[in-house]
């Protein structure tokens, strides 16, 4: 052994000595669970989280004993091999698509502004999807009449109506005139108040051609008796509303929802089939026809009702 190494090996083995000794280096970790250690970072970040959800946070000590269970959870719960647990692997997917599209598709969702001119142009070439059609008001008086009724039967319902023309005909007759003569029970004590009828859309207690007539007349002015397969008609034109269209500001926030819901349809498309193009989907419609699917669950009935003394 030269005299270098007479000296190196001394110092050498000093040095060992001494590491031996020297204690290992102090942790900054706040806590240690199996071989995961929450560090100063992690409870300020946790705080910062809870900030931002309008969450209260609790003092230091209560908030690292909550990441330390949690985190203790998570681990026994990882050892039992619970995410691999088919209904965990579930929802974990869900969360996943949820984070996903939180991420990428939500902001192109809220993205989109329908423009002024977009909601006019829409306006204008849809103009039919905002006609009011031509309504009245009308007032009914009607008595039966069967359509082969005897002649000595006929007459005299003939003549009440007739009665009953002439007492709708003086001022505020129409009135007592329904209540005392109509038969139609719906607005023979309502003035004869039917409300308001569309043309062309008549209600079933009225014949098409009794509507017609009313729209033929002016406020306030009396039909004469009209004679169809069910009775006699008397009607009254109570008050009267053109066909129009709906103004551009009445129908312009409608417009505009219905245009962005389009522009985000058609934005979820576009996700989805980029989606699809980057995950390289394939399908096979020849597997598909041979696969066979349970029977669905049957569609569950309402409890029967209780049976009472009287069943």
């Amino acid at each position: 052994m030269n005299s270098m190494n007479k000296l190196l090996l001394p110092a050498l083995a000093l040095s060992l000595l001494v590491g031996c000794d020297q204690p290992a280096p102090p942790t900054t970790a706040l806590a240690k669970i199996g071989s995961k250690e929450i560090l100063p970072a992690d409870l300020v970040t946790e705080a910062k989280r809870r900030t931002a959800a309008g969450q209260t946070i609790p003092d230091k000590a209560a908030l690292l004993e909550e990441m330390v269970l949690d985190e203790a959870l998570v681990q026994r719960a990882l050892a039992l091999k619970l995410d691999q647990d088919p209904e965990v692997a579930r929802d974990l997917r869900s969360v996943l698509i949820g984070a996903l599209k939180g991420r990428e598709l939500e902001p192109q969702l809220n993205a989109p502004k329908v423009s002024q001119a977009e909601v006019q142009a829409y306006y204008e070439t849809h103009s039919a999807d905002y006609a009011v059609p031509e309504k009245a008001r009308l007032g009914l008086i009607f008595v039966a009449l069967p359509a082969r009724a005897p002649v000595q039967q006929a007459a005299p319902i003939r003549a009440r109506m007739a009665a009953a023309r002439t007492m709708a005909a003086a001022a505020e007759g129409f009135t007592q005139a329904a209540a005392q003569h109509s038969e139609h029970q719906g607005s023979r004590y309502t003035g004869g108040d039917i409300g308001w009828v569309i043309r062309g859309k008549s209600p079933s207690f009225l014949p098409a051609r009794v509507a017609e007539v009313a729209f033929t007349l002016k406020p306030g002015a009396l039909s004469e008796v009209i004679e169809d397969k069910n009775g006699l008609y008397l009607v009254t034109l109570l008050d009267h509303q053109p066909a129009s269209v709906q103004a551009f500001a009445q129908v312009e926030p409608a417009i505009r929802a219905k245009l962005t819901l389009q522009q985000q349809q058609q934005l979820q498309r576009e996700f989805d089939q980029q989606t699809r193009q980057l995950a390289g989907v394939q399908t096979f419609p020849g597997n598909l026809r041979q696969t066979q699917l349970p029977p669905s669950a049957p569609t569950p009935q309402p409890p029967a009702a209780p049976r009472t003394a009287s069943n």
